[in-house]
């Protein structure tokens, strides 16, 4: 006889986060074929202050249509007072 195994999500190691300015679609791209177990995509200090809103398009793309292949994805954003 087998113990059931709970149905629980196992925990993953991060044992590396990749930090990506989210303005930049080929660093965003190049990331996705990165060994990394995390990638953080940085609205917040990584992009210049007129860059930020074609920046959120861009990590929502991204996001959308990219192939992350089971990294995490951590998304940076600002201060909700801030555009």
């Amino acid at each position: 006889m087998t113990t059931p195994t709970p149905s629980v999500n196992r925990l993953r190691p991060r044992r590396s986060c990749l930090a990506v300015p989210g303005s930049n679609p080929r660093f965003l791209e190049k990331a996705q074929g990165l060994p990394a177990d995390q990638v953080f995509l940085d609205l917040e200090d990584a992009c210049a202050p007129l860059a930020k809103e074609g920046a959120r398009h861009t990590i929502v793309d991204a996001l959308n249509n990219g192939d992350w292949s089971g990294k995490t994805r951590v998304v940076r954003v600002n201060d909700w007072t801030t555009h």
